[in-house]
């Protein structure tokens, strides 16, 4: 009696620690090393996600006082929903469990999370149930609001960084970190003290954002990124970096495929947006690797005409490489495709055929005859 009472008190205690556990923490083990769906980091206001079982969706931002919470699923499905603090959040990507506060577990819902600490905060939309339930996808809309930030407000424009060089009309990263910021912000393109551009205005500070570089930018190694909090009185500046004006250059002539021998005359001929004056014109060589400088420098018209050296191997891999001087060339085609270089075949002399035979015949008949004589065939 008394063994039974103890197996039933085991069973009874296993059993509670299972129901404990499974409210404060949710698995995905089963799971990729990270889930599916990551959307932007915040601060972010509302989103939606359209979620596959098993798959994830979060808001984040800092809070000291609440968060208020809602959302909604469409078809209708009961899902997780959780708040996590970062130590938490960051087991769940990188272990795949995680230990929290359950805040849903229906189809939709609304509430306000009082945090028992000052922190960043994520609140998670998973797509599993504690218990079962059906696997199916879910588009899941949600928000959320952080209350309660006495940090000193701040922008530090990671990048762009010093030194870097950046191209007209070409798409780059900016990266940046914020602290009680709001949640949007203008990006603006300084050339000193100046503005130059506004890049991207009101957007959202989810602290990453891809700038097209103004095609109206002109050269300089002066230019700033300027981040500018919308709501609340704090900005901050990139370091320096370099803007040039980018040009298309490419050869047209000779092509690809073409054949020229010692002595030919080739007309090399290029279209050109740089400014630049002159430009290196050299044979390459593939077959032996060697260079011949053909006009170093020469004017850069787009033209030039050059007459093959007698003296030069025969190479079926020889390309022309034309360079222009102090460019900024992004579009770079600088040099053809294989043509070759041949000496000429030497000809074969044409003859009447019929002399041709005629002579063979005169000249085999007496051969034929004087062989027939000496060994008595």
């Amino acid at each position: 009696m008394i063994n039974k009472l103890k197996k039933r008190s085991i069973y009874v205690l296993v059993c509670s620690l299972i129901i404990l556990i499974s409210s404060f923490s949710f698995d995905t083990s089963n799971k990729d090393d990270k889930p599916k769906i990551q959307l932007k980091q915040l601060p972010r206001a509302a989103d939606s996600a359209s979620l596959g079982y098993g798959d994830y969706a979060y808001l984040a931002g800092w809070a000291e006082d609440n968060i208020s919470w809602s959302f909604a699923t469409s078809p209708s499905k009961a899902i997780q929903v959780w708040a996590l603090d970062p130590f938490a959040y960051a087991s769940l990507v990188n272990v795949g469990l995680a230990a929290g506060y359950l805040l849903s577990d229906l189809s939709s819902g609304t509430g306000t999370f009082n945090v028992p600490k000052g922190s960043s905060w994520y609140v998670v939309f998973f797509n599993k149930q504690i218990w079962g339930g059906n696997t199916q996808s879910t588009t899941v809309s949600y928000s959320a609001s952080f209350h309660g930030d006495t940090r000193t407000s701040n922008i530090t424009v990671i990048e762009p960084t010093a030194l870097r060089t950046y191209y007209t009309g070409k798409f780059y990263d900016i990266k940046w970190t914020s602290i009680n910021a709001g949640n949007r912000v203008n990006i603006e393109l300084f050339k000193g003290d100046s503005l130059s551009s506004t890049l991207i205005p009101n957007t959202l500070n989810d602290e990453a954002a891809r700038m097209l570089v103004p095609s109206s930018s002109i050269d300089g190694s002066d230019y700033r990124i300027k981040i500018t909090s919308t709501s609340k009185a704090v900005f901050g500046y990139s370091d320096y970096f370099t803007i040039r004006d980018i040009k298309d250059f490419r050869i047209i002539s000779p092509a690809t495929g073409d054949v020229y021998a010692p002595g030919d005359k080739i007309v090399i001929t290029w279209e050109s947006e740089c400014p630049s004056l002159t430009v290196d014109i050299k044979l390459y060589s593939a077959c032996d690797n060697t260079t011949i400088y053909i006009a170093v420098p020469a004017p850069n018209t787009g033209i030039y005409n050059w007459t093959i050296p007698q003296s030069i191997n025969d190479c079926d891999r020889n390309i022309i490489k034309v360079t222009p001087e102090n460019c900024n060339v992004f579009n770079l085609n600088t040099h053809t495709g294989y043509f070759t270089i041949a000496s000429s075949s030497p000809t074969i002399p044409s003859y009447n055929m019929s002399i041709v035979i005629w002579t063979i015949i005169w000249i085999t008949i007496p051969v034929i005859i004087f062989l027939k004589k000496k060994y008595k065939l």
